[in-house]
């Protein structure tokens, strides 16, 4: 179940410090060395790490368990965006690092240099332009990998609200409402509707998975919450149900 976590919460990573980059790269202060710490062929990479993970988790599988649709088209909404990612992180070291040196090298041509000079001035002007261009496109993908996360977190909620995947992702949800809300700015409740039908649902399904794991504090947190909350009468008795439980499992603890 931790799987489906870890990528849920490195791509709410991903997508927070593109954003970053892309609003430096508008503003005209983008460094290299901030898209190398993101773009990278290696472990230190954030996104690196997420593409692994997500391809460990959908193609590292029996042939007897073929991809839904919408795991497919995650894996390659993120492998496309690592792609896509790695040209424009090719297109702004060219510009940061080999435009200086072209520059100088003009003004200081001499008849050697005269033929090499403007192609090098070519290379960068085409750098320049299809960094624009990598840029709007590393933009789009990043938008419909997220929305493709949505489809698959409704995939992931079809096996039931006692399933241990539901449960953590939507206790992730919980735990780390500020910054999934940053990337959903639509808000907690509208994905919990989304995924769970209900907001009242959603928070029934992280209340399981917590008093699962005998994290009786925080499922009663949740509880007190949700008290409040409309619901179907099944919903709302099921909820009284579980506090009795989380308090009579507590007070047993307790001596």
């Amino acid at each position: 179940p931790s799987d489906l976590v870890d990528i849920v919460r490195d791509f709410i990573v991903v997508h927070q410090r593109f954003e970053i980059l892309f609003a430096r790269f508008r503003e005209g202060s983008l460094k290299f060395e901030e898209v190398r710490r993101l773009v990278a062929d290696s472990d230190s990479s954030v996104l690196f790490r997420l593409k692994e993970r997500v391809h460990g988790l959908f193609r590292d599988r029996d042939l007897d368990e073929p991809l839904s649709r919408g795991e497919a088209l995650f894996d390659l909404a993120v492998g496309s965006l690592f792609h896509e990612a790695l040209k424009f992180r090719e297109n702004v070291y060219q510009i940061e690092v080999y435009g200086p040196k072209v520059r100088a090298l003009r003004a200081e041509a001499d008849e050697a240099a005269d033929d090499l000079v403007p192609e090098f001035e070519k290379i960068l002007r085409a750098a320049s332009d299809r960094l624009g261009e990598s840029m709007r496109e590393t933009e789009t993908l990043l938008d419909q990998t997220r929305m493709q996360l949505l489809a698959l977190l409704d995939d992931a909620m079809d096996r039931g609200p006692s399933d241990p995947v539901a449960g953590f992702v939507t206790r992730f949800l919980f735990e780390e409402r500020e910054q999934v809300e940053a990337v959903y700015p639509e808000g907690i409740e509208e994905l919990l509707v989304r995924v769970h039908d209900t907001v009242l649902g959603g928070y029934l399904c992280a209340i399981r998975s917590h008093l699962a794991s005998a994290r009786f504090d925080e499922g009663e947190q949740l509880i007190a919450e949700a008290r409040g909350l409309e619901g179907p009468e099944e919903d709302r008795q099921a909820l009284i149900n579980l506090e009795a439980y989380a308090l009579g499992m507590k007070a047993f603890l307790e001596g």
